[in-house]
């Protein structure tokens, strides 16, 4: 069942870590190393396009150092 297009939950969620991530001076990159993800499936989940398993969610709130509610 593929998604062309993200929800309005994942576009939200997309905009959240990027600001966080942008705010805390860390590279899509940076985060990607620490998923053990690409840099291109980081920006899939910043730009909404694809959802983030909740595994994912509590690295990246770790990797930039905010709670996971905060994202």
């Amino acid at each position: 069942m593929g998604r062309s297009h993200g929800s309005d939950i994942d576009r939200f969620l997309g905009y959240r870590i990027r600001k966080l991530r942008l705010l805390a001076c860390v590279s899509q990159q940076q985060v990607a190393e620490q998923l053990g993800i690409s840099t291109q499936q980081m920006h899939k989940f910043e730009k909404g396009t694809d959802q983030v398993s909740a595994a994912q969610l509590l690295g990246i709130a770790q990797r930039l150092d905010v709670a996971v509610g905060d994202l």
